[in-house]
């Protein structure tokens, strides 16, 4: 009965090795990213100085302290993992297989025409979710061309330019100006006096504008 027992145990422990290792190798499979810009001042990704441990579900599968990162110039989720050569490798995710992420404190979901026929389909930003309304973000940078660069400068520098969108009512609004911001609570005078006491700007601080939409959704949810 022992010996059953033990090899019982036994084929258990091999057979969640082998999972394990199934599962991971979905994360090694696709291909190699090589989008990179040298010449540029900043660069593409959310999270700067390389991949952050991250949780992900990935082709229905939950992985934990995964490395990650979001190029948000692109638009492409990548993880990182060490070759038999001792070199990292950074890869590109299957978008259509990544279901959601968490990155650093943010939370990220794939949004799909099933979810919202508003919205582009893609990598979304959950910066709020409550009961009657929803932030979602789509992060994102921009390459430009410096106008006059000096002597040793960059000639082209990313910048961020995020759009943020609220979800009330079942509808979806593109915000990008506090005239819109009022509109969406046009009948509602206690929020369209708190949205002017927030002086709220869309430009420049893209982390600021979402910061403050968060603060005012969620004085709209406790009223």
């Amino acid at each position: 009965m022992a010996r059953d027992e033990l090899e019982k145990r036994s084929k258990t422990i091999r057979d969640n090795y082998t999972n394990f290792f199934s599962a991971q190798q979905l994360l090694k499979n696709g291909k190699s990213y090589e989008e990179f810009y040298p010449s540029s001042k900043g660069d593409q990704f959310l999270i700067a100085g390389g991949t952050q441990k991250a949780d992900i579900i990935f082709q229905n599968v939950a992985f934990n302290d995964i490395d990650l990162n979001y190029d948000i110039y692109n638009d492409l989720v990548l993880t990182s993992y060490v070759q038999k050569n001792g070199l990292t490798k950074l890869v590109i995710l299957d978008t259509d297989k990544v279901t959601k992420f968490r990155l650093g404190q943010s939370d990220f979901i794939n949004i799909n025409l099933n979810f919202n026929k508003s919205l582009e389909e893609g990598i979304y930003q959950l910066a709020f979710d409550g009961k009657k309304s929803i932030l979602l973000v789509k992060r994102k940078k921009e390459l430009i061309n410096t106008i006059t660069p000096t002597a040793g400068e960059a000639r082209y520098k990313f910048i961020r330019a995020d759009r943020h969108f609220i979800i009330k009512n079942a509808e979806t609004a593109f915000v990008k100006s506090k005239k819109e911001l009022m509109a969406i609570f046009q009948d509602d005078d206690r929020m369209k006096s708190f949205i002017k006491r927030q002086k709220i700007k869309f430009k420049n601080d893209d982390e600021d504008i979402m910061a403050k939409l968060v603060r005012i959704l969620t004085y709209y949810e406790h009223l």
